[in-house]
């Protein structure tokens, strides 16, 4: 990488501290110095002016840097980066420190998701709870502060989101380095202690392309803590709703779990629980499971009468739980145009939501609740209206945490859907999908929007001339991608005439933004199905169910039962990150799991 600029180091490293004009005379000499030290390495300067932001602005503290910095004139940038991430490196806490070293068991240039990485910290043990914080929250905060100090680094895509992590070469060389200095780990030969190892295991990941079976028992893995199965299965052993410590299950598909599933107590993440394969029973066992944050629910073909009941059950569970911050309801694999109006099964939503997605065709509302202002702690919000009147916005535009906001609107709008001034402080994405667009942004509406999604039908003779009103006001924004379908009645014409007015828009106004817009068949809008077989059921507010009453529609594929054909590996530093910890991109032999329940062969103990 080409060193930096003077300049660019200078931004870079107040863009950490904080603000030059704050510093005292003597800081602002020594930070140009510092600056001068680091050769322009950006990774330096990200991890210098990490610690000094991260405590008080004292001379004695920015002096001490400098003449560390000073004292390493003679050597290569690579050897004076190396140097720094050490000194760094002691002024992390214990915990921070082990869980940095963990990353040395990874191999350099591996990419991962922040939350399995979380999960694999608690698998391990190093995370405990603190006052006023879970294990969850805690292990954010240190995944946070690695990330921070610019010993973590966060890979973006075009539009500045963060897609996953890595760790910088020269760093990842220090935390193996520091790893065998501090004898974090052995590698070892594990050849013939396999079934030995799996008793333990706290983390099981499997994604394959084929439809699997798991063993008929595993209640034998007392302390497995994550089971995630990105894959089809044909059935979940009955037995997993005794496994003591389980926190997070992941299953794909439409798939039943066993009775009493409410059983797991600890269980802090649950996708997908899907409302056609479970019982009602099942679905209200849902309010037992107390320490629930994350609950992903789907919705596929069933009768009515069942659809109904376990939707009643749905609500009554979900208002039961205080403690859950993630709630999503999405279609499930096979699933056909089933609308329910929200209102019936969300009316009194757990407060401390963070995310809240209720997505078509599954869940659409009559209209935007007022209670979504109530929800304080809101960050992403996905649903779809049937109607939008101007003042509905009003009642989320105020919410400090949203940064994410997607609306479908599935019926056409009388008059313009209006931003109001100062509304959505912190909003960065907004998606809006509508028959007829009709924008207007006031000044200082939004104004920290990035990136901006809309969705709408072209429709004959339209005009477009309050298409998008005031859209030079969204001063950050970056971004623009528009699909443009075509109403019933109107032409291609039509079509490349909504093209053009918005491109003239954006040309007039927005010159300097990345746009992209595609041409689509037609958005659809909200229309009431007319065909036979067809039940229609209302609710207590103005949304409608609608469901056939004797179609089924089954997902046809082949069922491959999963046989132990690929063995075990030994497990070494490039396929397993502990002997409690597995995670495969392959089917594995998990032939061993069967007869754990019976005896735990670690111990010899039932």
């Amino acid at each position: 990488m080409e060193p930096l600029s003077t300049d660019d180091s200078m931004e870079l490293f107040f863009n950490k501290v904080g603000c030059k004009t704050e510093l005292s005379e003597h800081l602002k000499k020594y930070a140009e110095e510092i600056i001068t030290k680091c050769s322009g390495l950006p990774q330096a300067i990200i991890i210098i002016a990490s610690v000094l932001a991260s405590q008080p602005k004292n001379s004695e503290r920015w002096s001490h840097i400098k003449e560390f910095l000073s004292s390493r004139n003679n050597i290569s940038s690579e050897d004076l980066l190396r140097e720094i991430i050490g000194l760094i490196y002691y002024t992390l806490s214990e915990q921070v420190k082990t869980c940095l070293l963990y990353l040395s068991l990874y191999h350099e240039g591996y990419t991962f998701m922040k939350v399995d990485l979380m999960k694999q910290w608690t698998a391990e043990g190093f995370i405990t709870p603190v006052a006023g914080k879970d294990i969850n929250e805690v292990a954010e905060c240190y995944f946070d502060e690695l990330v921070g100090r610019g010993l973590v680094q966060p890979n973006l895509n075009f539009s500045d989101e963060v897609m996953f992590y890595t760790v910088h070469s020269t760093i990842f060389e220090v935390i193996k380095h520091k790893s065998i200095e501090e004898n974090f780990t052995t590698v070892i030969d594990y050849s013939g202690t396999i079934p030995k190892l799996f008793a333990k295991l706290r983390y099981v990941r499997i994604t394959t392309d084929i439809v699997i079976k798991l063993p008929v028992r595993m209640q034998g893995l007392k302390y497995l803590e994550t089971l995630e199965i990105y894959a089809s299965l044909l059935t979940v052993p009955s037995d997993i709703v005794h496994l003591p410590k389980l926190l997070h299950l992941h299953l794909q598909g439409d798939i039943k779990l066993p009775d009493y599933v409410g059983q797991l107590k600890s269980l802090r993440t649950l996708q997908s629980f899907d409302l056609r394969s479970n019982s009602e029973d099942n679905v209200k066992s849902l309010s037992e499971m107390a320490n629930l944050r994350d609950l992903h629910i789907t919705c596929s073909t069933t009768s009515s009468d069942r659809l109904n009941r376990n939707l009643v059950a749905l609500a009554s569970s979900i208002g039961k739980h205080e403690s859950l911050k993630s709630l999503t309801l999405a279609p499930g694999v096979s699933c056909p145009s089933i609308f329910t109006d929200c209102s019936s099964i969300v009316s009194s939503p757990p407060v401390f939501l963070e995310k809240f997605e209720l997505l078509p065709p599954i869940c659409i509302f009559s209209r935007l609740p007022e209670w979504f202002g109530q929800l304080q702690k809101l960050c992403v919000l996905k649903i779809a209206v049937r109607e939008l009147r101007r003042d509905d916005l009003n009642r989320i535009a105020g919410l400090q945490e949203l940064t994410v906001l997607s609306l479908d609107v599935r019926q056409p709008t009388a008059e313009s859907i209006i931003f109001n001034s100062v509304s959505f402080p912190f909003l960065k994405y907004l998606k809006l999908r509508c028959s007829v667009l009709r924008l207007a942004f006031q000044a200082e509406a939004i104004p920290n929007l990035r990136r901006l999604k809309l969705e709408f039908n072209a429709h004959s003779r339209e005009q477009y001339s309050d298409m998008l009103a005031g859209i030079d006001h969204l001063l950050s924004l970056q971004e623009i991608n528009v699909r443009i379908g075509v109403a019933p009645g109107a032409q291609d014409f039509d079509k490349m005439a909504a093209e053009s007015v918005f491109k003239d828009i954006i040309s007039k106004h927005l010159r300097h933004l990345r746009f992209n817009v595609q041409r689509a068949d037609f958005i659809e809008e909200d229309q009431i199905p007319q065909a036979p077989g067809l039940a229609t059921t209302s609710s207590h507010s103005d949304g409608l169910l609608y469901m056939p009453t004797t179609v089924d529609v089954t997902r046809q594929s082949s069922e491959i039962e999963v046989v132990p054909v690929p063995q075990v590996s030994p497990l070494n530093d490039d396929n397993v990150t502990s002997d409690r910890d597995i995670q495969t991109n392959l089917p594995r032999k998990f032939g061993e799991w069967e007869e754990w329940n019976e005896k735990d062969p670690s111990t010899g103990e039932g």
